[in-house]
């Protein structure tokens, strides 16, 4: 049997509710390449100082433009898989929490999904299993 578990975020791509958790290492990833980590912000009203600052609250389509701006100005294709290396396990947020307190993999994604308000800015996420395999999904 297939056990199915959703959460929802708003529709309002313009509010400024998710943190900037994670996004340093795309900055130390830029850095690393020897890519100015400025033109990671562009087009997002934001700064180098503000994405360290636990304070800032970043929208959906502010977060979407610094990917953007990422998959524009790195030099590896494997910059995401080498910013990876740059993070910490604080770096996601309840799921961080998550992983290092449940005894599995499923028990942390299972914990995840049902604090998805808690995650950040993706509209939807889904986890279920078939058969022996666990299916993670995010819209």
């Amino acid at each position: 049997m297939n056990t199915i578990i959703k959460g929802s975020y708003g529709r309002d791509l313009q509010v400024r509710q998710y943190s900037t958790l994670g996004l340093s290492a795309l900055v130390k990833e830029l850095d690393a390449q020897g890519v100015d980590p400025a033109r990671l912000l562009t087009g997002t009203d934001l700064s180098l100082a503000t994405i360290n600052d636990p304070n800032t609250r970043i929208s959906h389509q502010q977060k979407v433009q610094i990917f953007r701006n990422m998959q524009q100005s790195m030099v590896k294709p494997d910059s995401a898989l080498l910013a990876g290396q740059h993070q910490r396990i604080s770096d996601f947020g309840i799921y961080g929490y998550a992983v290092l307190s449940s005894r599995t993999f499923g028990e942390a994604v299972d914990f995840g999904v049902r604090h998805v308000r808690l995650l950040g800015p993706v509209f939807e996420k889904s986890f279920h299993l078939e058969g022996d395999e666990g299916v993670f999904t995010g819209l």
